[in-house]
């Protein structure tokens, strides 16, 4: 392909562009995807987020070509597929009919907004979906007058389904809504349907007494009475009580429970944080905040509480902020198993959109070269590099 000029009146001359490639509006060169090492090598943008600071400079909407996008896309498209987190037809329509035959797009935007914004993307309207997926389109709109409203609560009590508020509401957000505007409280749409409220409703009114008497059960009965685990096993029961002692020591104390018997972790220090810190950089493992995150949380969001940021707590560990994460050792049998992992993945082997960058400098080091590593772990450069346009050549 042979790049041509177009002069342009006013201003500086510009290659054409096309489906194939891209021009650096800085240089004129053509390359199929401009990439964040020609800005910063060539150009001196700074490192951080160069291609955002080029698009924003002249107002553009991509720095690759369309060849380079949709080959992106398309491997994108793949991977996600692999992993099952691809909205393809057939799965849009499998998960609708196992949504059932009578469910409203509304409805469905409220359970799984994922599979209705796949629905929208893929068939454009709710009604072409139903048809695909074989049963009658429903329209998520009804007229809801008070004779309907109240048909529909004494049919739901018959067939046997719960018509306390919440439970309605998760089944159809419209009727609680039209009920409020018809009647008022949910409790008197209940009465004029002839229905008890008392009778169908699941909340619990928790009183002082009754959190009490509800904690020295628990506790006769065995129960975890740490303060996660009645977070996660009751979380009503523990909201009444932070409402009505304040804190959760607060209502354990006036149960006659010691808080700190039931802990499941001691009560840390200042300087039993710090040391524990150092003692994790003394047996030789990375202190960095990702690393310490995965390892041990508990410690991280004790010394975030105390500390307020994880560069503090290095600090008064004796440890640099910037020496935290300890150097990878990059042998060569673990840059070939990297490289392998990579393509089995179907992530990018070119150089420049590799994102770990010690893989490459180690590779590089090592092997002479990024292409001598890719074929000594089996790779083939020429599959995974992304060319230029045939006939390319920079213009003087």
């Amino acid at each position: 392909m042979i790049v041509r000029m177009r002069n342009r009146p006013g201003g500086r001359g510009l290659r054409e562009e096309d489906d194939e490639f891209v021009v650096c509006r800085l240089c004129r060169r053509a390359f199929r995807a401009i990439s964040r090492t020609h800005l910063v090598c060539k150009h001196g943008f700074d490192a951080d987020h160069p291609i955002l600071e080029y698009l924003g400079r002249f107002r553009l909407r991509r720095a690759e070509s369309k060849d380079v996008s949709t080959r992106r896309r398309n491997c994108l498209c793949r991977t996600f597929e692999r992993q099952g987190r691809r909205w393809t037809r057939r799965r849009i329509i499998e998960e609708l009919r196992r949504a059932g035959a009578r469910t409203a797009r509304r409805d469905l935007a409220r359970r799984q907004p994922k599979l209705a914004y796949a629905v929208t993307r893929t068939f454009g309207r709710w009604r072409d979906a139903c048809a695909a997926a074989g049963f009658r389109y429903v329209h998520g709109s009804t007229k809801w007058t008070p004779d309907v409203i109240l048909q529909a609560i004494k049919a739901d009590l018959r067939a046997g389904r719960a018509v306390n508020e919440k439970s309605v509401r998760r089944r159809s957000a419209g009727l609680p809504s039209a009920a409020r505007l018809e009647f008022g409280p949910w409790d008197a749409a209940l009465r004029a349907a002839g229905i008890d409220p008392a009778r169908v409703r699941k909340a619990r009114v928790w009183t002082h007494a009754g959190v009490i008497a509800e904690i020295r059960r628990r506790r006769d009965d065995g129960l975890d009475l740490s303060f996660t685990s009645t977070k996660q096993r009751d979380t009503g029961f523990f909201a009444a009580a932070l409402r009505r002692f304040g804190s959760w020591s607060a209502a354990l104390a006036a149960a006659g429970v010691d808080p700190m018997r039931v802990r499941r972790h001691a009560a840390r220090t200042a300087e039993g944080l710090v040391s524990a810190v150092r003692g994790e950089r003394r047996a030789g493992r990375p202190v960095n905040f990702a690393a310490m995150r995965r390892r041990d949380p508990n410690l991280v969001a004790a010394c975030l509480r105390r500390f307020r940021s994880w560069d503090r707590t290095m600090e008064l560990a004796g440890i640099e902020p910037g020496r935290g994460r300890l150097a990878q050792a990059w042998t060569p049998e673990k840059v070939m198993q990297s490289i392998r992992n990579q393509k089995a993945t179907g992530g990018p082997l070119n150089i420049v959109h590799v994102r770990v960058r010690g893989l490459v400098d180690a590779a590089t080091k090592r092997y002479g070269a990024w292409d001598a590593a890719l074929r000594a772990a089996g790779v083939d450069p020429s599959e995974v590099r992304l060319r230029r346009a045939p006939g390319w050549r920079r213009l003087p």
